[in-house]
């Protein structure tokens, strides 16, 4: 899950932006839960065609943590795009 990024106009063609990421991962190869979050910094550049890029990105986790799924009593994946049903 990603936030609304917040865009500084530095310049007439330059802006920094800056956003946070919070992410969840289900990997059942081996069997843990990760998750985490950043701050993401981007720096836009107006090209001559008028249209704005991403000139420069970059990150900042804040913190990762790692959870063993044996550990939670009762927990069962009913549903994945990668894992047949009640893997």
């Amino acid at each position: 899950m990603v936030s609304h990024p917040e865009i500084d106009l530095v310049d007439e063609r330059h802006a920094a932006g800056r956003w946070c990421l919070q992410d969840q991962v289900i990997d059942t190869s081996f069997d843990v839960i990760i998750r985490g979050a950043a701050f993401y910094d981007d720096e836009h550049r107006k090209g001559d065609d008028g249209a704005w890029r991403i000139s420069k990105t970059g990150y900042q986790r804040t913190y990762e943590e790692m959870l063993p799924r044996k550990s939670i009593e009762g927990l069962t994946l009913t549903e994945s795009r990668w894992q047949p049903k009640g893997g």
